[in-house]
C-alpha cells in the first residue's frame, strides 16, 4: 500500500509536467488531474506514511506553483 501512495502523489506532480507543450491555453486538463491525484492520496492517507508525506507535500507544493503561473498568464512554467 505504501507504494501505491508514493505512486499517486508522484502522478500529481507528473501530470503538471506530462502536460505537454504548445500553445498558451492553460493546462485545465493536467491541473484538474493532480488536484484529483492529491485528494486521492489525502484520502487513502498518504501523510501517514513518511515518504509519501514527502512526495505528497512536494505534490501539493507543484500544485499551488501551477496556479499561481496560471494567474500570471505563464503557462507553459504552469505545465
Amino acid at each position: 500500500m505504501e507504494i501505491g501512495k508514493t505512486w499517486l502523489v508522484g502522478v500529481a506532480g507528473g501530470l503538471l509536467i506530462a502536460a505537454g507543450c504548445g500553445g498558451s491555453p492553460p493546462p485545465t486538463r493536467a491541473q484538474t488531474d493532480a488536484v484529483a491525484a492529491v485528494r486521492s492520496a489525502e484520502a487513502l492517507e498518504a501523510d501517514q506514511t513518511p515518504a509519501a508525506a514527502y512526495q505528497l507535500e512536494l505534490a501539493r507544493g507543484q500544485v499551488r506553483e501551477a496556479d499561481t503561473l496560471i494567474r500570471r498568464g505563464d503557462m507553459d512554467r504552469a505545465r
